[in-house]
């Protein structure tokens, strides 16, 4: 994947997951990214696939309740 795709596809997710329906106000261009990273496509590939591990944590918490809940047992 190159960083153009990388760029695109994270700023893709963050509209898509962060609930507003509509981009993500801090969604950057490759080109940004590229300057923010000195020029380095590796730094900028990997900033663009860092996540956030505890909106990650709240997530799957959130997803085995639902989980739990949909079996109809209620354990």
């Amino acid at each position: 994947m190159s960083g153009q795709q990388a760029v695109n596809f994270r700023n893709f997710l963050k509209g898509r997951f962060s609930g507003l329906g509509r981009p993500h106000p801090r969604n950057y261009s490759y080109q940004q990214m590229l300057n923010k990273y000195n020029g380095s496509e590796a730094a900028v590939i990997n900033a663009a696939s860092r996540t956030n591990s505890k909106i990650n944590a709240a997530g799957g918490i959130a997803a085995s309740g639902a989980a739990i809940t949909s079996s109809g047992n209620g354990c």
